[in-house]
């Protein structure tokens, strides 16, 4: 059942089972209703697996599309009755790996496997096989020089459809690269030897200069950047990979990490400068972005203790670009954050996601029930601004130790997390990024003076740097 599927392989239902704990008939109930929304969630499964294989194959009338589609349709709606379960999201990366999308497959791989039930070995296997295929292929070319100097106005050589084309190939090219840096980080080597911190350095370099290049024109895709976000949140919560026999020694897996803590935070550097100004745009490109965001925020208030491999310098860069998308928020979203935002179905979807389970879980306490309790509509615009921007804006806000009223209220809303020197400040209503105090002077010694044979006077000074060295300056950050 499954085989072999476009190069990841589908594992079937694979049920849930849930139990309600407690005597009596509310307990028998609970456990009956457990069990029956997990045969629902399998059968759906199936389903889904069935229009999947017939997408395939060429069976329905309706074309492949149309059976992807109903594939697609079938899974979401499993996750959303069994989140915990990891094997919608293999099924959902199968498809993505169908249709030559890596950045999806990437992603429905990791949350295969970082689900409260993960789907292994089978989503391991597949995140393997991926991996060895996007390192096997050839890179993207780097950007040319005109790329990085585009100005917010300018725009690639040619015209009319020849400009389009430019773009949304430099698109396809750092999404490219960045699925073959993830697939590098994840076997922590790089292709044909060498060394894979060089590797990884000029691949970012590149990335982020396409980056950068597509956010000051505007065309990012937010999906697309919601997407890369949660590959790079979840790249830093996968265990390490365990080497085969006989394969060439790998980086070790702190190393890697720290390298894909850089590579996050380069991210989110690279794309802050977007959110201001689209904040002065139409609502429903902003509503997008924020969607994109919002994980993001989330999991920095609450799950970021992988970011303390990153260097003090790089952690503020972080909270820089943090601080420059809060400011960047419309004052509607701003006011919306008075009282708990409704949650929107882009982070209904997001529930099973173990990296975000703290920020989730606080949401849904604030909300006074379930997360999927959210009611703001996919085409109210207006609303999502004000539901995502309000998410954004409480998450930094906690993050930079002045919680709205309402976040102050959930005793469990703060976990463990790297020191980031974020800030807010009352009276000017904005994020800063603390910058870090420079260290002390050095302490020079008084002057030695000494009589040599001729009498002659002599002047010596002590080296400050014999004996001891003073302790590194104490960073008077606020403990996340």
């Amino acid at each position: 059942y499954g085989g072999d599927a476009g190069g990841g392989r589908g594992g079937g239902g694979g049920g849930g089972r849930g139990g309600g704990e407690g005597g009596g008939e509310a307990g028998a109930e609970a456990a009956r209703r457990a069990a029956a929304v997990g045969l629902c969630a399998s059968c759906l499964v199936y389903l889904g697996d069935l229009e999947r294989y017939r997408a395939t194959s060429g069976e329905r009338a309706g074309g492949a599309g149309a059976c992807a589609a109903s594939a697609e349709s079938c899974y979401w709606q499993a996750q959303r009755l069994a989140p915990r379960l990891g094997n919608c999201h293999n099924q959902l990366a199968v498809l993505a790996t169908h249709r030559s999308d890596n950045l999806d497959a990437l992603c429905g791989y990791m949350r295969a496997l970082l689900a409260p039930a993960p789907f292994v070995p089978t989503a391991r296997d597949n995140l393997e096989r991926l991996c060895r295929s996007l390192v096997s292929e050839k890179p993207p070319p780097p950007p040319s020089a005109a790329l990085a100097s585009l100005g917010a106005s300018d725009a690639p050589p040619g015209s009319g459809d020849a400009i389009a084309d430019a773009w949304a190939a430099e698109e396809a090219r750092w999404e490219a690269g960045l699925c073959r840096l993830h697939a590098l980080l994840h076997l922590r080597r790089p292709a044909g030897g060498g060394s894979l911190p060089s590797a990884v350095a000029q691949l970012r370099r590149e990335l982020l200069q396409r980056l950068r290049a597509c956010a000051r024109v505007g065309r990012l895709k937010a999906t697309r950047v919601g997407t890369a976000l949660l590959v790079c949140i979840g790249s830093l919560h996968l265990p390490p990979r365990v080497g085969g026999e006989g394969e060439p020694a790998s980086e070790p897996a702190a190393a890697t990490e720290a390298l894909a803590a850089e590579l996050l935070k380069g991210i989110v550097c690279a794309i802050a400068p977007a959110v201001p100004k689209a904040a002065v745009g139409p609502e429903r490109p902003l509503a997008a972005l924020l969607a994109a965001l919002a994980p993001l925020a989330l999991w920095s208030a609450h799950s970021n203790h992988r970011l303390a491999c990153l260097a003090p310098e790089a952690r503020r860069e972080y909270a820089d670009a943090l601080a420059q998308i809060g400011n960047g928020l419309p004052a509607s979203a701003r006011s919306a954050a008075a009282s708990p935002p409704p949650v929107s179905g882009a982070l209904v979807r997001l529930v099973g996601f173990t990296p975000l389970d703290a920020a989730l879980a606080s949401e849904a306490r604030a909300a006074g029930g379930s997360v999927g309790g959210g009611s703001v509509r996919a085409g109210d615009a207006s609303g999502l601004v004000r539901a995502h921007g309000a998410t954004i804006f409480a998450a930094l806000r906690l993050l930079a130790g002045a919680p709205c009223a309402w976040s102050a209220a959930d005793s469990g809303a703060r976990g463990d997390g790297a020191q980031l020197p974020l800030e807010w400040d009352e009276g000017s209503a904005s994020f800063t990024a603390a910058r870090s105090p420079a260290p002390p002077p050095e302490a020079v010694a008084p002057p030695i003076v000494s009589a040599d044979s001729n009498a002659t006077a002599r002047t010596d000074t002590a080296c400050a740097s014999r004996g001891a060295m003073p302790p590194p300056p104490r960073l008077d950050w606020k403990s996340v």
